[in-house]
């Protein structure tokens, strides 16, 4: 029987992967290539939940990986293009997703502790798509999570609900939020004991230093990942609201050096604004009325795509040297929402979602707007890390599956599956695979596919857990 769960534990772990110019139109679009792929027929095994407790302060964890299982891949049910055969190996890096693979229950059964105790994974692909080592790094972490990755991609930053008053119960109003950081290279977890710490953090580029907010107060502080006590930054900074919970978002570009924070100034107004750290200045670059601005940092850290949340949406397109802003396109109403925008690896293209169902592109050189695609439904775009194609998941009345656009080449391929896509697709580090989250029937799980089409890999299944979240796919 034991032999029997580990196998079985084995086997889910198979994963995973689980899981901040004006309007033109599109000229007409090459032909599509579509190749149709069916999901296999068995269910992938879901894995045991893992023992390990979450270590104390800078207690380091150094998990060792279990013995790869090799399964049977499915049959395909597809003929497969011609250059869809991947190459040995595999392909490379750590994906790294919280997950709590426990059956989720029903609301009505939820107590005070609604949301369990989840933990963080780690995964190594092997040479072939269906060979997995898996294992939790991390176990017991009690959060709302959402970590932020550090610019070196060498740590996470989280925050850890505590049962300060031991009543075995989370998430009440006694109950403590401790920022944490995980080394991943080192397998060591820092608690940054903080009486003062909120909600706002963002790394610095020396990848050892967080920025964050008093919390009671609008002053700031830094604190380093060793578990120091944090130092005062700067106090009432000049043009800052003296109110906490005016600020919004607080987003490191991916160098570290620059801080985008979006501050709520009143009831009707938002402001987006430039934290230099190194001078301690804070610069407003855009100001309107509005709930809230999202944005969205360039590869190279020189500009920032913002979407204005107003009566109206409006995407701009900031320079953060010179300050200036270009109107990219702008809604009619709420009814046409514009979703958070994703950068090309280069900077040189933006894509942007219209309504769950319009895939748009711009072009920095030219600074042009083209519509990609149009669907049922369209999820986030998410680029390929080496070249100009941007991926996304879709509905039709008939169909589902995988879109992917090259904006420069103006093509449009589709994968399409006989599941429903429940999610955005993850490419691997060497973009080459997709992973991605779908439904058939009542079954729900994590599959891979080569971008090219082919068969369909399952990974792990999800069906009637908690989904999994947070992913990060590193290269080695």
């Amino acid at each position: 029987m034991n032999a029997l769960r580990f196998l079985s534990l084995c086997v889910l772990l198979l994963l995973v992967a689980a899981c901040s110019a004006g309007e033109a139109a599109l000229p007409t679009t090459a032909a599509i290539s579509e190749v149709t792929t069916s999901l296999p027929t068995h269910t992938p095994v879901s894995p045991a939940a893992p023992t390990a407790t979450l270590p104390a302060t800078n207690t380091p964890t150094s998990p060792t990986l279990p013995p790869t299982l090799t399964s049977t891949p499915p049959a395909p049910t597809a003929t497969a293009l011609p250059t869809a055969t991947p190459s040995v190996p595999f392909t490379q890096g750590t994906l790294y997703f919280i997950w709590q693979p426990d059956p989720k229950p029903a609301p009505e059964d939820m107590g005070l502790d609604e949301a369990p105790a989840k933990n963080l994974y780690a995964a190594i692909p092997s040479q072939v798509p269906d060979e997995w080592k898996i294992t939790p790094v991390l176990t017991n972490i009690r959060c709302f999570c959402q970590p932020k990755l550090s610019p070196g991609n060498s740590q996470l930053a989280f925050i850890q609900t505590e049962d300060s008053n031991q009543d075995g119960y989370f998430y009440t109003s006694e109950d403590r939020q401790t920022l944490y950081t995980y080394n991943l290279l080192e397998n060591q977890l820092t608690r940054l004991d903080h009486f003062d710490f909120s909600e706002q953090y963002s790394w610095l580029s020396d990848n050892e230093t967080l920025l964050y907010r008093y919390r009671y107060n609008a002053n700031w502080g830094l604190t380093k990942t060793d578990g120091f006590p944090s130092v005062p930054l700067v106090n009432n900074l000049q043009g800052m609201p003296e109110t906490p919970l005016n600020i919004r978002h607080l987003d490191n570009s991916p160098n570290g050096q620059l801080q985008a924070i979006t501050i709520w100034t009143n009831s009707s107004r938002i402001q987006l604004a430039l934290f230099d750290i190194t001078q301690e200045t804070i610069t407003p670059i855009l100001d309107a009325n509005g709930s809230d601005i999202l944005i969205s940092w360039s590869p190279d850290n020189q500009r920032l795509a913002a979407t204005l949340i107003a009566g109206t949406q409006e995407l701009y397109v900031i320079d953060t040297e010179t300050l200036s802003a270009a109107q990219i396109v702008t809604t009619e109403n709420l009814e046409k929402r514009i979703y958070p925008p994703a950068w090309s690896p280069q900077g040189e293209w933006l894509a942007f979602v219209e309504n769950k169902t319009t895939l748009w592109s711009w072009h920095r050189p030219t600074a042009t707007v083209a519509q990609l695609a149009s669907k049922n439904f369209v999820g986030s775009p998410v680029w390929s890390p080496h070249k100009d194609m941007v991926a996304v998941s879709f509905t039709t009345d008939e169909a589902g599956g995988i879109l992917l656009a090259n904006p420069a080449e103006k093509s449009l391929a589709e994968l399409t599956l006989d599941s429903t896509p429940i999610g955005s697709p993850i490419w691997t580090p060497d973009g080459q695979w997709l992973l991605f989250p779908a439904k058939q029937n009542e079954t729900t799980g994590y599959y891979l596919i080569h971008h090219q089409g082919g068969d369909v890999y399952p990974v792990f299944d999800t069906t009637g857990l908690y989904e999994p979240s947070d992913f990060f796919w590193l290269s080695n």
